[in-house]
């Protein structure tokens, strides 16, 4: 969760911090939740039925996901969706957790982690490609 609250006194956010500092404190979030997911990923291989695990890896999807809609980073909260929806069936029990399920988890992170790189060499996230 962000450091950074809005008071009363503050409506947008862009009026009391520029955007390029609240985007470098997402790309410096998002680097620790990447690492965090692939520590976890390797754990829920090995503790598949572990809801609690599963819950945590999908907390920080999801927060990836929503941070990057709210600073318009489509593709990256487009790739951080796809892994979240596979993550939520895991969870609800409509996908079992298999080694190559995970790794394909896995792969929306790396996917995830370029698109956080680009974005942060760039510092926009409109142009990046990979």
């Amino acid at each position: 969760m962000p450091s950074w609250h809005p008071t009363r006194n503050q409506s947008l956010a862009t009026e009391t911090k520029p955007i390029d500092d609240l985007l470098g404190e997402f790309l410096a979030e998002a680097l620790e939740g990447i690492e965090t997911l692939d520590a976890e990923l390797v754990t829920l291989e090995q503790n598949p039925n572990d809801p609690a695990l599963l819950g945590s890896i999908f907390r920080v999807l999801h927060t990836l996901k929503g941070t990057s809609g709210f600073l318009d980073l489509p593709r990256l909260e487009s790739v951080a969706h796809a892994g979240e929806n596979i993550l939520g069936k895991f969870r609800d029990g409509e996908l079992e957790v298999t080694p190559e399920a995970v790794t394909l988890i896995l792969e929306s992170i790396d996917a995830i982690k370029a698109l956080v790189t680009a974005i942060g060499e760039s510092g926009c996230g409109l142009s990046v490609v990979i």
